[in-house]
């Protein structure tokens, strides 16, 4: 049991005390101690699996404010690193990636193919971004 948990704080992170599955999002308990501080402090987070969850759980306004704030550091980041900010391509592994069935829906429209045959696709397109060395 004691291997399991390490297991799981391992791979949720080194604050990640434990992590449990609830439909919608994932509850973890986390434990943050850096330098500086006189103890450490355990809280729990609801980490949502959609953005409708994350809107449920936090807002609106909270989804669009940490959206633009991981943005800006994912570009900064992306700029210290290359010298470049974040490509188009990456953006639109991002999109394909997230996309939602009414999305891709749109996406076979546009395209004049069935659904199935959109999702191969974008199944198709991810697989041959990711071999190109996106996304690693």
């Amino acid at each position: 049991m004691e291997n399991e948990k390490e297991e799981k704080k391992v791979k949720g992170g080194k604050n990640v005390i434990s992590q449990e599955d609830k439909g919608d999002f994932i509850l973890q308990t986390r434990k943050v101690e850096r330098e500086g501080m006189s103890k450490a402090v355990e809280y729990d987070l609801k980490i949502p699996k959609t953005s409708k969850a994350f809107i449920e759980i936090y807002g609106e306004g909270e989804l669009i404010r940490l959206a633009v704030a991981s943005l800006k550091t994912e570009n900064d980041d992306a700029i210290e690193a290359s010298g470049k900010p974040i490509s188009e391509e990456k953006k639109l592994k991002t999109a394909i990636k997230t996309a939602t069935k009414e999305q891709k829906e749109q996406i076979a429209k546009i395209l004049g193919i069935s659904l199935a045959e959109a999702e191969k696709k974008i199944e198709e397109t991810t697989k041959a971004m990711k071999k190109a060395g996106f996304g690693k």
